[in-house]
């Protein structure tokens, strides 16, 4: 069980991590710097990592991956959505 809480804090920390950018993005609506390719692979990575999860039944990694793809589509939906068309 202490594993397990510790495995559910780390990813509690990631989550926590991406709030700065996504607030900036945001408030800003500055998304020119941030890669939508990076952010296109992350998130097919992200999808292919919570069906392992999934499918091995691992709590930790479903619920660290889960959040992750949720912050991570947030901001491909700020990219898509604030991105200046040249």
């Amino acid at each position: 069980m202490f594993v397990i809480i510790i495995g559910l804090l780390g990813s509690a920390l990631l989550q926590i991590s991406m709030f700065p950018q996504i607030f900036r993005t945001y408030r800003t609506k500055s998304v020119n710097d941030l890669s939508l390719t990076y952010l296109t692979v992350l998130t097919f990575g992200l999808i292919l990592l919570l069906t392992y999860s999934i499918s091995v039944f691992d709590i930790v990694f479903i619920v660290g991956n889960s959040l992750s793809l949720t912050s991570t589509l947030i901001e491909l939906i700020g990219v898509a959505k604030w991105r200046k068309k040249s």
